[in-house]
C-alpha cells in the first residue's frame, strides 16, 4: 500500500486556497488543514480533515481507495443572518472544484487519481449559541488512486 495522505492534503489545500469567494463579501474563504486554529473569527471557513485509506493494489500497480473529509463551517447572527445559505454556496463551489464534470481536476503529485466521487454530503444545523446560529456542511470525497 502507498502512503498518499500528505500529498492528498496538499492537493486539496492548493485546490481550495484562494478559490472560494466569501459569499456577499470581498476576499476568499480561509482554508485550514487538519483543524481550525484557536479563536477563529471568520464567519465562514473550511477545514480539510481526516483521510482514510483502503488498499486496492494489483499485481501491476499499488493503489488505494481513499476518502477525505472537507468541512464548511459557518455562522451568522441569530436574527437576519444567512449561515445556511452561505455555507451551502461555499460547499457548492467545493463540489464544482473537486468533482467537476468532466472529472478529474484534482492533481496529486506523484500519484494518479483515476476517479472521484462524493461519498457523503451532510448538512448540520446546530442550536443557536451566544446570539449566533451555526450551520456546517461535511463533504466526504472518495478517490481511486494508484502509483
Amino acid at each position: 500500500m502507498i502512503d498518499i495522505n500528505n500529498a492528498l492534503h496538499k492537493a486539496y489545500y492548493d485546490l481550495l486556497k484562494d478559490a472560494l469567494p466569501i459569499p456577499a463579501s470581498a476576499g476568499f474563504v480561509p482554508v485550514y488543514e487538519g483543524e481550525e486554529p484557536d479563536n477563529v473569527q471568520d464567519s465562514i471557513y473550511v477545514v480539510i480533515g481526516g483521510v482514510s485509506n483502503s488498499d486496492n493494489s494489483t499485481q501491476r500497480c499499488a493503489g488505494t481507495i481513499t476518502t477525505i473529509q472537507v468541512g464548511v463551517y459557518g455562522w451568522a447572527l441569530k436574527y437576519g443572518g444567512n449561515a445556511r445559505k452561505y455555507t451551502n454556496l461555499v460547499a457548492g463551489s467545493i463540489l464544482q472544484l473537486v468533482s467537476p464534470n468532466p472529472p478529474n481536476s484534482l492533481v496529486v503529485p506523484g500519484v494518479g487519481v483515476i476517479g472521484t466521487k462524493v461519498q457523503s454530503d451532510v448538512e448540520q444545523n446546530l442550536s443557536p449559541l451566544a446570539g449566533r446560529k451555526f450551520c456546517n456542511r461535511i463533504l466526504i470525497f472518495s478517490h481511486y488512486i494508484y502509483t
